[in-house]
């Protein structure tokens, strides 16, 4: 897939194309759907998929105050559009010009920038422009006039609670720390990118070296234990990684959670690396305990944990 910058990257192309627009945070299983849509879209045109998604989230510029803790990175999120076998991804600023266009107006900018395109791709909710004055029967009206497709993607239900798949329920469900049920909604683990820095090797002192983790992700889970998979390009590893104060050995608890993550059979050094940690399932809260050596003794039995499941 490749990756582009603004709508003039949409500019050039001879064959039709095809393009999904939204925002897509965490790629769930009901964005998924509209992407697949845009695939096969493209392939029975073959024509070009395309993804156009905005940076910023709109929220964090109309409403600050109030946005979402995303739930995953630019970076996660081309990945999981590749995976789903997009062709190109545009990233489309969302400054001042953008967020002040009516929705028609986006859509005539949209047909400028997009001289073959054929048609559009949006999900059940879709809305757009200034105050959201367009959502799908706007989009329709303008596709039919002048002669592009318009395609509007039912929601995904998710089959335990009849709910319809979002984002803000799988941030709900993180912040709870009902790491099985977002992954359920997301149809994958729920995923983490971070860059590993160097520690004070504490770990290392009592038979547990862990690797300190400074990640961009805005959604992390609740203060714990948990079961993890960590990947470093190829390769990946079971782990037992705790988010919280470490008020065992922390006199002075830090500001903020800090992550750190215990790799199963792993020996070597990951600092300075970038890694993927998967969340499986949360083992158990984060707690003070009598001293170093109860608190070995427990780390012990997070791994045997770690170590039991498939």
């Amino acid at each position: 897939m490749k990756e582009r910058m603004g709508l003039a990257a949409l500019r050039g192309f001879e064959r039709p194309l095809v393009l999904a627009i939204g925002v897509f945070d965490g790629v769930h299983r009901g964005h998924q759907k509209v992407i697949q849509c845009c695939v096969q879209e493209a392939r029975r045109l073959m024509g070009i998929s395309a993804v156009l998604t905005f940076h910023p989230h709109p929220a964090k510029v109309v409403r600050p105050e109030t946005a979402p803790r995303l739930l995953s990175t630019e970076e996660q999120d081309r990945e999981l559009f590749d995976r789903l076998e997009v062709e190109l991804c545009v990233t489309m600023d969302f400054g001042s010009a953008v967020q002040s266009m009516r929705a028609v107006e986006f859509l005539q900018l949209l047909l400028k920038s997009c001289p073959t395109l054929r048609a559009v791709v949006v999900g059940h909710d879709w809305h757009f422009g200034r105050e959201r004055d367009g959502n799908f029967t706007v989009l329709k009206k303008f596709c039919d006039d002048h002669g592009l497709t318009a395609i509007q993607v039912e929601p995904v239900i998710d089959g335990e609670t009849k709910e319809i798949i979002s984002s803000t329920r799988i941030r709900k469900l993180i912040a709870e720390g009902r790491l099985g049920d977002a992954e359920r909604l997301l149809g994958r683990p729920y995923a983490i990118q971070a860059k590993v820095i160097r520690g004070e090797g504490r770990g290392r002192q009592i038979g547990f070296p862990t690797a300190n983790l400074e990640t961009q992700n805005e959604a992390i889970p609740p203060v714990g234990v948990y079961a993890v998979r960590v990947t470093v390009g190829p390769k990946s590893w079971r782990g037992a990684m705790n988010i919280g104060f470490r008020p065992t050995v922390d006199t002075r608890p830090a500001l903020k959670p800090i992550l750190e993550v215990h790799v199963l059979d792993f020996s070597g050094d990951f600092a300075g690396r970038t890694v993927e940690v998967e969340f499986r399932a949360r083992l158990r809260e984060e707690k003070k305990f009598s001293g170093l050596d109860e608190l070995k003794d427990q780390i012990a039995k997070d791994v045997e944990a770690v170590r039991a499941m498939n």
